[in-house]
């Protein structure tokens, strides 16, 4: 996503904030992080990726930005959703941002965390009873505890409705009685100024279901959310077309982006220490970075090392100075009309909504096929989707129609089978 966003032609986005008029006291922050959280802090920029080695502090950079959004009065009527991997890291994530907030704000509970409180992930994330108690209180799986009587009332006449026979009254009126009862929720959830979540298909779904748009979003440890259809999920819940500065904000770290493990680092041995492993590897096939990625980005001592020690042999490769400030729309056929398909060309970043799709689209023609293991040894499963395939197929025509060169086309698959 970053990668199409980059390639596409944008205007002047202004200065970054000067940040001494948001945060007087920075002693806890280099020049890196100042500049970054003033990167964040410009409403004109869309998205903004904030990257760093293990231990930088970009959780606590993360936290310092929350608590500026939440003295900030622009789409206070929308809420915005932080999302974050693992329960784990979304505990350590509140406890910092509670730690900087204003204690005055946090009598409001300015913040709702859609998930089950979970008092085994709080144990080593949140280390102040207050601010335990405050998720504790935070903390919906099911709303059950923001329903008034009328609500309430309505979930007994539903649990009647459901014994008795079906019917299309019955069912009508089961329908109408789930709208209020969503209507009741999307109204508590707009209230909050954050909501905080982790990374799953039912909640944004629920999200989804009941209206609930954010003005933006931010993921921490984005790197951990690799598959396409994750990002599909998530971007469906901001509100691109009626605010008037949409966001998202992503941290992570791209040396830790997941890749799959080979034979080889799968039977390592983990009980020598990094050094025996230097020492046994240097000037052969090393796997010093795999070791530094799973074993020791945890050590106190490594995580103070410079972003230059995990990032020196991993620097991006640099664009041929031709075609490094190259856009789309000046590789196209020079007499193209303007006209609303050119649009599906030239934006950078492409989602296909196939609940809209029209005409001879069929909904089952996107639900995955099931095709023989494809790794007897390892009991993989391969699945190919005829409907994705279709759109792909068509929109890689409309770039070659429009005069982009195929050698100039790559087009990453999830399976092999698929490429069939």
């Amino acid at each position: 996503m970053l990668y199409a966003f980059k390639c596409k032609k944008m205007p002047n986005y202004g200065d970054d904030p000067d940040i001494d008029t948001f945060m007087p006291l920075y002693k806890n922050y280099d020049s890196s992080q100042l500049t970054a959280l003033s990167a964040l802090l410009n409403k004109n920029r869309p998205i903004v990726a904030v990257h760093g080695a293990a231990g930088t502090g970009k959780t606590l950079l993360l936290a310092q930005y929350l608590d500026i959004l939440s003295k900030s009065d622009e789409s206070k009527d929308m809420p915005i959703a932080v999302i974050s991997p693992s329960v784990s890291s979304l505990y350590r994530l509140i406890y910092l941002y509670c730690s900087i907030a204003c204690k005055e704000i946090l009598k409001e509970i300015p913040f709702i965390c859609l998930r089950e409180f979970d008092m085994a992930s709080s144990y080593f994330s949140i280390k102040n009873q207050n601010v335990l108690q405050l998720v504790r209180m935070a903390s919906f799986h099911k709303f059950q505890r923001i329903y008034d009587e009328s609500t309430l009332k309505i979930l007994e006449e539903l649990k009647v409705l459901s014994n008795q026979s079906r019917n299309h009254k019955n069912s009508s009126l089961i329908q109408q009685m789930h709208g209020l009862i969503d209507e009741e929720i999307n109204k508590f959830i707009k209230k909050r100024r954050f909501v905080f979540l982790t990374f799953s298909f039912s909640r944004l779904q629920l999200l989804e279901r009941i209206g609930v748009k954010f003005s933006g979003v931010i993921v921490d440890n984005a790197e951990r959310l690799n598959e396409q259809e994750n990002w599909h999920v998530i971007l469906k819940t901001v509100c691109f077309e009626f605010i008037k500065s949409p966001f998202v904000r992503l941290f992570g770290d791209y040396c830790q982006y997941s890749k799959k493990e080979s034979n080889e680092q799968s039977k390592l041995d983990y009980n020598k220490s990094l050094l025996q492993r230097l020492d046994e590897d240097f000037g052969v096939d090393s796997n010093v970075n795999f070791y530094l990625n799973r074993q020791y980005t945890a050590n106190p001592a490594i995580r103070a090392w410079g972003d230059s020690v995990f990032y020196k042999e991993r620097k991006s490769i640099p664009a041929n100075k031709s075609v490094e400030k190259m856009n789309l729309n000046e590789i196209l056929k020079p007499n193209i009309k303007k006209n609303n398909t050119l649009k599906l060309v030239t934006e950078p970043l492409v989602l296909v909504d196939i609940s809209k799709l029209e005409g001879e689209w069929k909904e089952f023609m996107f639900e995955p096929e099931k095709v023989a293991s494809t790794n007897v040894q390892y009991n993989y499963e391969g699945y190919r989707n005829w409907g994705m395939a279709l759109i792909t197929a068509q929109h890689i025509n409309l770039l070659i129609q429009n005069g982009i060169d195929p050698e100039e086309i790559a087009c990453p698959l999830s399976m092999d089978i698929h490429e069939e």
